[in-house]
């Protein structure tokens, strides 16, 4: 069976490994390597190139280290707990077959962003987003509410 919570962050991360000026580079290289979530992604904020840059300049080297150390102390319980709760047999308006939540660093754009890809609904969690706004020990709880009929 296949897990419908996956973490992709990884990479996003990576960009702590470059210089500044070179993330926009690294973000490219992020994004097509998930091509067709981030084409989805681009198409739900009719985002353009030139904007996309823009927020990747909004990003420091602060706040994404913060986040990845919070990410590292608090993913494996922030995963099994959405797991948890979407597997709980409450009701949800679509089927475990239909969808996928992916864990994954954006541009802090929307916490959870419903995504279509194929056949099938990605949730995109923003963790640059929950940092900024709710806080990612939110995460469960925002996800099961978008999901919840």
């Amino acid at each position: 069976m296949r897990s419908i919570v996956l973490d992709r962050s990884n990479l996003f991360f990576k960009i702590l490994e470059r210089d500044r000026g070179q993330w926009w580079d690294h973000w490219l290289f992020y994004t097509r390597t998930f091509g067709e979530i981030f084409d989805a992604y681009r198409h739900h904020f009719k985002l353009a190139l030139d904007k996309e840059k823009e927020f990747v300049e909004t990003f420091t080297r602060p706040e994404l280290d913060r986040l990845k150390q919070l990410w590292e102390e608090k993913s494996d319980s922030i995963k099994s707990k959405t797991l948890e709760l979407l597997t709980s047999g409450a009701e949800l308006r679509l089927p475990k077959s239909n969808f996928v939540v992916f864990f994954m660093g954006g541009l802090g754009l929307e916490l959870v962003s419903e995504l279509h890809i194929k056949n099938e609904h990605v949730f995109f969690v923003d963790l640059v987003a929950f940092q900024r706004r709710e806080g990612i020990e939110q995460i469960p709880q925002v996800v099961f509410n978008k999901l919840k009929k």
